[in-house]
């Protein structure tokens, strides 16, 4: 169209462009999520502009009014010994990941109130650094740290 429109408007010239544009977009929103510029090279950003979205990350919020949890032998072996706070009676889950947040054990008990000592086997990981997160059905109430041998 460009061309067409230039042979009949006289003294008009069109230049090459000077900016690179890059539209992201996610399989939820009609528009853009996000729309970078970059200089013709492309090396360089010039502008980026985001869309205002009220989303919320993966973040997990703790229940901070029960105890902590005490995981022992640390380095563990073929078992891991937790010892749970001061929890009211109930369904809790213990779970273990990997530092890419995989869940590679979980394991529910019922649990009385009061202090409470589980024993999880730790066999089947792998050397390495774990974390140790004990739920309700409420959502995750604390988390340690620990190393399997």
């Amino acid at each position: 169209v460009t061309d067409v429109v230039a042979q009949y408007i006289p003294g008009v010239t069109y230049g090459v462009d000077t900016i690179v544009t890059y539209y992201f977009w996610n399989d939820q929103s009609k528009e853009p999520i996000a729309v970078c510029y970059t200089d013709r090279s492309q090396l360089r950003v010039t502008g980026v502009q985001f869309k205002n979205i009220q989303a919320s990350t993966s973040r997990r919020t703790w229940d901070r009014t029960s105890s902590n949890l005490d995981l022992f032998p640390n380095p563990s072996g073929s078992f891991l010994h937790i010892r749970t706070g001061n929890l009211p009676a109930g369904e809790y889950r213990v779970s273990i990941h990997n530092l890419l947040g995989q869940e590679v054990i979980r394991k529910d008990y019922p649990l009385d109130s009061g202090t409470q000592q589980l024993t999880v086997g730790t066999n089947q990981l792998l050397s390495g650094t774990y974390l140790c997160i004990l739920s309700s059905v409420r959502g995750p109430i604390a988390h340690a740290r620990f190393v399997k041998e």
